[in-house]
């Protein structure tokens, strides 16, 4: 049965996907689907490089996007959700203004939604647009959506082995029946490989020989979890975040040739984007000098420990990449199952 992945993110709906338009895309053809949506969060902001990839692949591509509302029932006489097409503004030397086309500083051209915030937390509350619990909610949300645009809604299921899973797919397939409405199955894609998801790290597991990240290897999402010290391993041309940690003071991720510089702060996971063009064997061969290394430097005075502060940067291409990983998942692997190792 041909299959179409309808509801998938890329890592342009920031801090919530993880792989690159085209790392889906190359997924998508290994596991043979027929067609593959990319719907970020608010945004199209990545349909040219998604459509460009699924063309040159050969692959169906559908542009969407997954809009958040405070509430999607609501009348919308003012056209907020759907805006009519706005007039045009006065370019620099026109005559006349384009009238009701007049920007007022510090108001938006559009009205925005108000939306509760926790006390001294500058991000909206989001609510959970599923309404688990709420039968009577959910129905007169599908039922006033199923008026609103006949014809063109669907239930959407999605299992995820969440302890809920089970019981809302039941609940969902239920109100698809009784408003003779059609399903869709997704995944709700966030990352194009198998896993993409960093274990859990706590503090009293810290060993600076055996477990310098503090890993819980009884997380399940730990289980392909490779850690080094002073040495990261990257794959050239792909999109790269870092997630920046600091167990002490302040230090600073540097790699002056990346053009990448940021502080780590105690406290806080800072995520950084690059992506390494150039191989560390290329490099080498351009400037005549075969131990090249790229160097990750401290840049700030972080106590005296600070000389020491280095790393290095091995940037393989990506078959080079994931023969290491493979490698180094296996020997992981066998030195977990092995205690005297």
């Amino acid at each position: 049965m041909a299959y179409a992945e309808l509801h998938c993110h890329s890592n342009f709906s920031f801090l919530d996907g993880a792989s690159a338009p085209d790392e889906l895309v190359e997924r998508a053809v290994e596991l043979g689907l027929a067609g593959l949506a990319v719907t970020d969060h608010q945004g199209l902001y990545g349909a040219v490089r998604f459509a460009a990839a699924a063309e040159a692949a050969g692959i169906h591509p559908v542009i969407g996007v997954e809009v958040e509302l405070l509430d999607a029932i609501v009348p919308d006489p003012a056209g907020v959700v759907g805006p009519a097409r706005r007039p045009r503004r006065r370019r620099r030397g026109a005559s006349e203004p384009v009238p009701g086309a007049e920007a007022v500083e510090g108001v938006p051209d559009r009205p925005r939604p108000e939306r509760a915030r926790l006390p001294g937390h500058r991000d909206a509350v989001k609510e959970d647009h599923r309404g688990i619990g709420d039968r009577s909610g959910a129905r007169a949300a599908a039922g006033v959506l199923a008026e609103r645009f006949p014809g063109r809604v669907h239930v959407e299921l999605s299992h995820h082995l969440l302890p809920d899973d089970d019981w809302l797919v039941a609940e969902s397939v239920a109100l698809a029946r009784e408003l003779r409405l059609p399903v869709v199955v997704t995944n709700d894609v966030h990352y194009a490989g198998p896993d993409g998801v960093f274990g859990r790290t706590k503090i009293d597991l810290l060993d600076l020989q055996s477990n310098p990240l503090g890993l819980d290897r009884s997380d399940p999402a730990a289980k392909d979890d490779v850690t080094t010290v002073n040495q990261l391993y990257l794959p050239a041309n792909r999109p790269i975040i870092v997630q920046l940690r600091s167990k002490d003071v302040i230090h600073s991720f540097g790699v002056p040739e990346f053009r990448v510089k940021q502080d780590a702060i105690p406290g806080l996971t800072i995520p950084i984007w690059f992506v390494p063009n150039v191989t560390t064997a290329e490099m080498r061969t351009r400037l005549g000098k075969p131990e090249f290394q790229y160097e990750i430097a401290c840049a700030q005075l972080c106590g005296l420990g600070h000389a020491r502060m280095r790393g290095f940067v091995t940037v393989q291409r990506a078959e080079e990449f994931q023969t290491w990983m493979d490698a180094s998942i296996k020997e992981q692997s066998e030195s977990a199952s092995d205690p005297f190792r």
